[in-house]
């Protein structure tokens, strides 16, 4: 089979790999074709604005609207942490947490009605403005009761470790 046959072939299968399965009919492209990213970035763009201002409040319901009820968090330097009850715990601190300016950028998304992965960068500053930490993150969104929320999400710091 010629070089020039295989590439097309193998970019409709992974069009065809990446549709919902249960698409209405079976009909795999027009499920696919009537997906639309932009929608979904418009969301999680959203989603990210109001997500940072949990920095300000220990509101547990920023969680829930951010978090699916199953998101697990790899944060740099700790174990993984499951479910919105241990990730409120972490970035709360009992309570404890001070309170910093975060920014979200998203620098590539992509993925299909089943999942989608954004790739970004983030920073944190004081509120004095004081650059406490930038790296990057990856965050995987799935769609949970007709909302875009983060099913799991890792990250680390661009901030070389103390030796």
């Amino acid at each position: 089979m010629s070089s020039r046959l295989l590439i097309p072939l193998v970019y409709v299968f992974f069009l065809m790999a990446t549709c919902k399965s249960d698409c209405d009919k079976g009909d795999k492209q027009a499920c696919c074709s009537a997906f639309d990213i932009s929608k979904i970035e418009e969301q999680i763009n959203k989603s990210n604005e109001t997500y940072v201002d949990r920095f300000f409040i220990a509101d547990s319901t920023k969680f829930s609207q951010y978090y699916t009820k199953t998101a697990n968090v790899y944060p740099d330097g700790y174990k993984r942490l499951s479910g919105i009850g241990e990730i409120h715990k972490f970035f709360y601190n009992d309570g404890k947490n001070g309170q910093m300016k975060m920014k979200l950028t998203t620098d590539l998304l992509h993925g299909s009605q089943d999942a989608v992965i954004e790739e970004g960068f983030y920073s944190i500053k004081s509120t004095d403005d004081k650059e406490l930490d930038k790296g990057k993150f990856i965050a995987i969104w799935k769609e949970e009761d007709g909302v875009w929320k983060v099913q799991s999400e890792i990250w680390n710091s661009d901030t070389p470790r103390a030796q």
